[in-house]
């Protein structure tokens, strides 16, 4: 065990050290970037069927309501790369790229009977970029040219915990509790060919610090040996912490409530029809009774005049 948890400690530490992704490509200038896909590999595989997947022996991030179907034999690492090939060209400048990037890490294990716990990082967003402009002449000068030189890197990262718990045998419940923290930085720099002139650059930057809560729902029904349906959460398993999981809580302590609430009401209910039938009871008892003793007192009686 003590391995396992230093295993699992160096690979986190490791992939949160080069949690951003080695991209490569102008589509990453604007806003916090390109959105990373946040799915796991059999998701992509699937043309992004997640919501109702549930399988011991895959980690689905998208539903944290799945993680309770964890296997009690199994431990499960995945971790996901990707390798991509562009060719970006702009005008007569034509620039092929390669880029290797981190996807994420997950591992899932299974704590107790129905629960499931699920720990990992995965990169949200990613910016990094490099280009230059043509020169151009500049208007209102002689053999001046300009040119823009446009860059930037960042990108925002995401550690998770999750679980999953399956309360009663058709519904599973879950939750992913995530902190996100990252930056950004967008350089544009105009530069001119004389160098007298003093070259003009514009700097956008920002820290972000964040955390983030995902609540998920599975109701699974079976329609024989073979097949089942799976109801899944229609919101996608996104709440914020009020207005998803606060009404998921609220649900459930109204269920309680009703619960214990009907189950008084019928106790008292039934202890009230017992009172008559028990006063009944006992008044036919003390009836009986009476009769069989003034039926043995005739008897003793007949027997002391015979006699």
């Amino acid at each position: 065990m003590k391995k396992l948890l230093f295993f699992i400690i160096t690979i986190l530490s490791t992939t949160i050290s080069h949690a951003q992704n080695g991209i490569n490509t102008p589509y990453s200038r604007y806003g916090f970037g390109i959105q990373s896909e946040r799915a796991m590999g059999f998701n992509k595989g699937m043309a992004g069927v997640a919501q109702g997947f549930r399988d011991g022996q895959q980690i689905n991030i998208a539903n944290p309501a799945s993680y309770s179907e964890a296997d009690s034999l199994t431990a499960l690492f995945d971790l996901g790369l990707s390798l991509q090939n562009g060719n970006y060209k702009m005008g007569n400048l034509q620039q092929n790229i390669r880029n290797t990037s981190f996807d994420y890490f997950a591992f899932q294990f299974r704590a107790a009977k129905n629960w499931g716990v699920t720990l990992g990082i995965m990169p949200i967003t990613n910016i990094k970029y490099n280009f230059t402009s043509s020169a151009e002449a500049l208007s209102g000068t002689e053999n001046v040219t300009s040119s823009y030189n446009f860059n930037g890197d960042g990108g925002l990262r995401e550690v998770f915990l999750g679980m999953g718990w399956r309360p009663i045998k058709p519904l599973s419940i879950g939750f992913n509790a995530s902190y996100l923290w990252g930056d950004y930085t967008h350089n544009m720099t105009m530069a001119f060919s004389e160098s007298s002139a003093f070259s003009m650059a514009r700097i956008y930057s920002a820290e972000i610090n964040t955390y983030n809560l995902q609540a998920g729902l599975q109701y699974i029904q079976p329609i024989n040996k073979k097949d089942k349906i799976v109801i899944r959460d229609p919101k996608h398993s996104e709440y914020k912490f009020i207005t998803g999981l606060g009404k998921i809580l609220l649900w459930f302590i109204k269920f309680m409530a009703c619960l214990i609430l009907g189950c008084f009401a019928v106790t008292m209910i039934g202890l009230v029809m017992c009172l008559p039938i028990s006063f009944l009871f006992f008044k036919n008892s003390i009836l009986f009774v009476g009769l069989i003793l003034a039926v043995q007192g005739g008897i003793l009686l007949n027997s002391v005049i015979l006699e």
